[in-house]
């Protein structure tokens, strides 16, 4: 799995596209998304969700500003690691 730290709203390869707006971070990929992770900057996992489908929508909590890791699995065996920032 590469680690990518780009913008929110880049994408991996064309595969994988992440973005965040106020209390929500959207994913979308060509290939199903089977899990999706965001972590903290400590490390502590802040939301899993697992999905079936090509797209997926994730809470942040409520005053959640700061840097975060996101973890996307597909359901091909790839995936990839951003770093996003919410402001």
């Amino acid at each position: 799995m590469r680690i990518n730290h780009a913008s929110p709203y880049s994408d991996h390869r064309g595969n994988i596209n992440i973005s965040v707006d106020s209390d929500k971070v959207g994913i979308q990929s060509q290939s199903p998304i089977s899990r999706a992770m965001i972590f903290d900057m400590t490390g502590k996992l802040v939301v899993m969700q697992d999905g079936d489908s090509h797209t997926l929508t994730m809470n942040l909590p409520l005053n959640s500003s700061g840097e975060y890791i996101v973890k996307v699995q597909l359901a091909d065996g790839t995936g990839t690691i951003k770093k996003l920032l919410k402001r």
